[in-house]
């Protein structure tokens, strides 16, 4: 990973990675005593919706993927949260917005409820799904059910994963792969799995991983959330980005921008009067202590990544000629 010299000059595009926003309608907080919101989410979030929409100097972008848990979910009126998250973030921006279910947004991926809430919202055939955007092919795929690897989801999904890779194969394309939840880890493994708390720090079903390294000549990246912090590993030269998202503490969103033969990846942290450190899920105060490992050998940069891992390039497979038509396709479910 090398640091890029000029963001700007003969860029093709750029798309913003936003994720894990957990929105929750206030309504549901005065109908719900027991129910929760991350403080002050809702400034973060408009402040990643002011830079999607190319205020606060901000670039402009060309599209945005929604890397999962858009809401915050686990309640029965699920439809409110979808609703809000319409009103707060798809009704202010005007450019493309390709979304990834997450485990909050699917009830584990365990509820039809949810399901079919995610699809008035986002459209029927935004759970797995292929599109293409200035030459790369990024494949979505849903694997907000992981905790009920394996079995038909992951069955269905690693199906779908490998018909859409080996198409970007026999056609020389790059793909992207999109994933709520990190197919690896991004830190030390047991510290990782030790600051995370719950069995889903990683997809346990492991048929889509193998894929990847399969392709690893076809894969580029594959961007996730749903750690709530950021980092970036590399694996037989596939980049495994996580970005923190909005939620809690750190709170990031991710910017590509896309030349013919790299892409050059910046974090962008919410300004600082937004933080809620004590929002923090790896470290005091839900855990006794915080956390560091190997590579990472105090808190802050456990939570928000060397500077190698917020600002980086990485090479396309295959060179993007010219710019290219950008199309959408339904490929599964």
């Amino acid at each position: 990973m090398t640091r890029p010299h000029d963001v700007r000059k003969d860029r093709i595009g750029r798309f913003m990675v936003l994720c894990d926003t957990h929105v929750r309608d206030p309504a549901m907080m005065a109908t719900h005593p027991t129910s929760w919101a991350y403080p002050r989410v809702d400034e973060r979030n408009a402040w990643a919706v002011r830079c999607a929409r190319g205020e606060k100097r901000f670039d402009p972008i060309d599209f945005i993927i929604g890397a999962g848990d858009m809401v915050d979910g686990f309640l029965e009126e699920i439809e409110t949260d979808y609703a809000y998250f319409k009103r707060v973030v798809l009704d202010r921006i005007s450019v493309p917005f390709y979304p990834c279910p997450g485990n909050h947004d699917t009830l584990e991926g365990r509820n039809l409820r949810d399901y079919q809430a995610y699809d008035a919202t986002f459209g029927p055939d935004r759970r797995q799904y292929t599109f293409e955007q200035h030459g790369i092919t990024f494949i979505v795929v849903d694997t907000s059910g992981t905790l009920d690897d394996p079995g038909p989801q992951s069955e269905a999904r690693n199906t779908f994963a490998a018909a859409a890779l080996q198409r970007c194969a026999d056609e020389n394309k790059n793909a992207i792969i999109v994933s709520h939840i990190p197919l690896i880890a991004v830190r030390d493994q047991t510290v990782y799995e030790n600051s995370f708390g719950w069995p889903t720090h990683t997809v346990r079903d492991t048929g889509l991983l193998a894929l990847v390294d399969q392709y690893a000549q076809t894969v580029v990246a594959v961007i996730s959330g749903h750690i709530h912090f950021t980092g970036v590993t590399q694996r037989l030269g596939v980049h495994h980005i996580v970005v923190a998202g909005t939620a809690s503490h750190p709170a990031d969103i991710a910017t590509l921008d896309i030349y013919a033969d790299r892409l050059a990846v910046q974090m962008h942290a919410a300004p600082a009067d937004l933080w809620e450190p004590w929002a923090n899920l790896h470290g005091r105060p839900r855990h006794p202590v915080d956390f560091t490992d190997s590579t990472h050998a105090d808190p802050e940069s456990y939570l928000w990544g060397h500077a190698s891992e917020r600002m980086f390039t990485m090479p396309l497979h295959h060179a993007i000629a010219s710019p290219p038509t950008d199309t959408h396709t339904k490929t599964s479910d």
